[in-house]
């Protein structure tokens, strides 16, 4: 009895976690994505001592 419902309850657990899936891939794209900005953004003020994008000029004054 206990195992039945252990079990339905893994399938339902398993199923969420599949749907979920898409949406994980989308924020690790846009996650990847900003990181890559940032890290570009940094290899220049490094380099040259300039921020190329005026919002993280912001960001590095305040």
């Amino acid at each position: 009895m206990t195992t039945r419902l252990i079990n339905t309850a893994k399938r339902a657990t398993d199923k969420e976690r599949l749907l979920t899936l898409p949406q994980l891939e989308k924020a690790s794209r846009t996650l990847a994505r900003a990181a890559k900005v940032l890290f570009g953004e940094l290899k220049l003020v490094e380099t040259y001592g300039c921020i190329k994008i005026p919002y993280l000029r912001l960001i590095a004054v305040s």
